[in-house]
């Protein structure tokens, strides 16, 4: 389980570190052609393309040496090329140019969280969250549960995940991760209600689909079951919930 919850943590954090909120609306005194440089390096790395991504950051720094936001999006640009120290250094200047800056609390917060750093990426996300002008909460208490789920404190998971869902009644993965929670503890109609609610807020994942055909499985629905993993099979054979789904199969089935 706890493997399982790590590959999923990494894919969600970084699709959330991808797209920080309300880049475009930084400080009047922004450097426009930086705004520009900088929106242009997310995007490229949005699509993986992080040759393009740099060469734009590295005009963005070159138009404004001290935009916070540069500094955050190269912190990242490094993480994803495997640069960790690097990374972990730009992220520290971006937060010493700007220790008000919400989006990029919440990325260093990734960053640590992926080196195991769990107390220091706890912090970094509780110094986002206490921000009064931060409006991307939900999210960022999303990444500290999914966090506390990699620590193995899945109490301090629940905990994060129930108040994301509170500011965010669709906030998609922490939807999910309730339902695996409430699963784990078997309360299967709590569980239900989670993915069916997830199901309602988000796309089809192979995460999302194996908790359909165990939680089927776990009620006793064969018809179910075979519903949820035909879906599974169908739409990501490669991943490792589909051989897991392949092995339980016959037994399920039958």
């Amino acid at each position: 389980m706890i493997r399982i919850v790590v590959s999923v943590l990494v894919l969600a954090l970084s699709a959330c570190a991808s797209q920080p909120t309300s880049r475009t609306a930084a400080a009047t005194t922004e450097n426009k052609a930086a705004t520009e440089r900088l929106n242009a390096g997310w995007g490229y790395m949005g699509a993986g393309n992080f040759q393009r991504a740099k060469y734009h950051l590295d005009r963005a720094l070159e138009h404004d040496p001290k935009n916070a936001r540069v500094h955050a999006a190269l912190g990242h640009y490094y993480a994803e090329v495997g640069e960790k120290k690097r990374a972990n250094e730009a992220f520290e200047e971006s937060i010493r140019l700007d220790r008000n800056d919400g989006d990029n609390l919440n990325l260093y917060g990734v960053f640590l969280c992926r080196e195991g750093k769990y107390a220091a990426a706890e912090d970094q996300f509780k110094r986002a969250m206490n921000l009064k002008s931060y409006n991307n909460i939900a999210a960022t208490l999303e990444n500290a549960g999914l966090c506390a789920l990699r620590s193995g404190n899945d109490e301090k998971a629940e905990e994060h995940f129930q108040r994301a869902v509170r500011h965010n009644p669709k906030q998609p993965d922490a939807l999910l991760e309730l339902g695996y929670l409430e699963f784990n503890k078997g309360n299967l109609v709590r569980a239900r209600s989670y993915l069916d609610r997830y199901v309602g807020a988000s796309t089809d994942t192979a995460r999302s689909l194996w908790l359909g055909v165990q939680l089927a499985n776990a009620q006793g629905d064969k018809d179910m079951v075979a519903s949820w993993g035909l879906k599974l099979e169908r739409l990501f054979p490669e991943s490792e919930e589909a051989i897991q789904y392949a092995d339980k199969r016959k037994q399920w089935r039958n």
